[in-house]
């Protein structure tokens, strides 16, 4: 069973090694710049990185090495009774950024994927659908429990639009004893420093297994960033 971070520092090192992970992960994909299959872990890498300075903040002002009246400074805080909230709020915005950011990388490799493999097909609208096309195309086992750890990141994305409810679906998937559970019509409580960088190693992993898949590998030309999908749900 995953371990709940208990501070800031305990966060920050799970970023880290998220981030040391993706390095790993581009190292040893086999591609190289500016292939999309090699970049893609750079980018997360990037956004992970992003991530972790803020929580370097936050963590420096839990272990009082920058005062209150520093972070109200740094900040513009008028009232520095807010701090606090200023510093949940903050560490809530880093989280839903890293997931907003991270699925659409994914999206993006996945549709730009599937140009390549499939060039003279209609690519579909909505990322379920493009998920499952892409499965389609592709030798990879256990394809539906992949599919659930895939849907993951969008589903928590998705809540942005309804005040953290969760209005499709229903999607349940435990990864390293952590259990992901989106109910309709109820809220969603997978958002947090525990579950986040659970999913987000596990779908970094997958599309490590993906990009290698042999229908993916055999694509001789450079896999580029050349279209942005627009979702549609």
């Amino acid at each position: 069973m995953t371990n709940t971070p208990k501070n800031y520092r305990e966060v920050v090192e799970i970023l880290v090694d998220l981030g040391k992970m993706h390095w790993s992960l581009f190292e040893k994909c086999g591609y190289e710049e500016p292939d999309y299959r090699a970049t893609i872990f750079l980018n997360i890498k990037s956004f992970l990185g992003d991530a972790t300075v803020i929580c370097n903040v936050l963590l420096n002002v839990e272990e009082g090495r920058i005062s209150p009246e520093q972070y109200r400074t740094l900040f513009g805080l008028g009232d520095i009774n807010k701090i606090q909230r200023m510093a949940d709020n903050l560490s809530q915005f880093t989280r839903l950024s890293l997931v907003t950011l991270i699925h659409f990388q994914i999206e993006n490799l996945f549709v730009n994927l599937l140009k390549v493999i499939t060039p003279n097909s209609k690519l579909p609208r909505g990322y379920g659908k493009i998920l499952k096309k892409l499965f389609k195309t592709i030798t990879i086992s256990d394809k539906e429990e992949k599919i659930k750890i895939l849907m993951i990141l969008q589903a928590i994305r998705n809540t942005l639009h309804s005040n953290g409810i969760h209005n499709n679906d229903p999607l349940t998937k435990t990864i390293d004893g952590y259990e992901f559970e989106f109910v309709k019509g109820k809220g969603v409580n997978c958002a947090n420093w525990t579950s986040i960088p659970i999913v987000i190693k596990a779908t970094s992993e997958l599309i490590d297994e993906i990009i290698k898949a042999p229908e993916i590998k055999q694509i001789s030309e450079k896999v580029l960033d050349q279209h942005i999908e627009l979702e549609e749900y």
